[in-house]
C-alpha cells in the first residue's frame, strides 16, 4: 500500500463528503487523514489514504466522473500549496497566458483559479492555487508571477509565509 493524496472542491452540502469516500471504500483504498474547509457555497476536501496504485488510479477516474466535484490535485506524497491574488485587468491582460507562465516553470501547476470581476470596465482580482514541489520551485514561480504582475501592471499578493520563504 502507498500513501496519496486528493484535493477536490464540492458544494457545501449535506451528502458530498460520504459522494467522495465511497468510491474510496469500494476501490479497498483506506482513509488515513481527512480535512476540509468551507468557502462559501463550495468546501475543499484533502484526503489523504494508502492504496496500490491500481485501486488509486481507478478512485481518481471515479472522482473525475462524480458531477460538482473538481480534482485540484491527486498524487502520491507531500506537495506544498500557496493561495496567490493578483489584482488588475486580468481577463484583458490574457489569464490564459498568465496561467500558462506559472505552469512552465518546473515543479508548478496552477490548480484552481477563482476570478472576481464586478465590471468588465473595473480592476478584477483572481485568486491562484499554486501548488510546488520544494522551495527552489516556489522561488522560481514567486520570481515568474512577479515578472508578470510588472509586465501586466497586476498587483499581486503572496502568503506572508511565502514572503518570508524567498
Amino acid at each position: 500500500m502507498k500513501r496519496f493524496e486528493l484535493d477536490v472542491v464540492l458544494p457545501d452540502k449535506p451528502g458530498q463528503l460520504v459522494k467522495i469516500l465511497e468510491p474510496l471504500s469500494e476501490v479497498g483504498g483506506n482513509v488515513i487523514s481527512i480535512s476540509h474547509s468551507r468557502d462559501g457555497d463550495r468546501a475543499r476536501v484533502h484526503v489523504v489514504f494508502e492504496a496500490d496504485e491500481e485501486a488509486a488510479e481507478e478512485y481518481s477516474r471515479r472522482i473525475s466522473e462524480l458531477e460538482d466535484v473538481k480534482i485540484l490535485r491527486f498524487g502520491r506524497g507531500p506537495g506544498h500549496e500557496m493561495e496567490v491574488i493578483l489584482i488588475g485587468h486580468i481577463v484583458d491582460t490574457d489569464i490564459k497566458d498568465t496561467i500558462d507562465r506559472v505552469n512552465a516553470v518546473e515543479g508548478v501547476q496552477v490548480v484552481d483559479v477563482d476570478l472576481e470581476m464586478p465590471d468588465p470596465e473595473k480592476r478584477s482580482s483572481a485568486g491562484f492555487t499554486v501548488i510546488y514541489e520544494d522551495e527552489e520551485a516556489l522561488r522560481e514561480a514567486v520570481k515568474v508571477i512577479e515578472e508578470i504582475a510588472e509586465e501586466k501592471d497586476l498587483t499581486v499578493i503572496f502568503p506572508m509565509e511565502v514572503v518570508r520563504c524567498v
